[in-house]
């Protein structure tokens, strides 16, 4: 039996969570444009529920992403989210680091509505104990 004077404790650790994970569903996908996969494309989704962190992901050289929130592909917190993707070419010139003061994003490929969350039209519904797999078919 627990002492009542570690009750607060074991509280605390219960509302905050242990796990890493807890509370988070594997989230994956294909995105392409007009067809095709789209490698190095930025997939987002953010919570229509306010307080919840977006969780993101990079497509792969076959266009496929997966979720991250915190730790590398922990997935997301169930719930509705609007859903951005964004491919830029790489700039022309040398690799920068992004905080560099010289850096220059490179061109927008992807067609800029869907870089907007109210305007991209792309939603997802993640659900506990659910197959979490979202495909999205960009087009001009």
């Amino acid at each position: 039996m627990i002492s009542l004077r570690y009750l607060p404790i074991v509280c605390l650790l219960l509302l905050c969570g242990c796990g890493g994970g807890r509370g988070f569903v594997t989230v994956s996908g294909t995105v392409r444009y007009n067809g095709k996969p789209l490698p190095g494309a930025y997939v987002s989704f953010s919570s229509e529920d306010p307080g919840i962190r977006a969780s993101t992901g990079t497509a792969d050289s076959s266009g496929r992403y997966q979720l991250t929130t915190f730790q590398a592909n922990d997935g997301a917190r169930p719930g509705k989210y609007r859903v951005t993707v964004r491919y830029e070419a790489e700039p022309e010139g040398p690799r920068l680091a992004a905080d560099d003061i010289n850096y220059k994003r490179g061109k927008l490929v992807t067609p800029p509505k869907y870089s907007d969350p109210e305007k991209s039209g792309l939603t997802a519904e993640v659900i506990a104990e659910k197959d979490n797999t979202f495909d999205f078919d960009l087009i001009d």
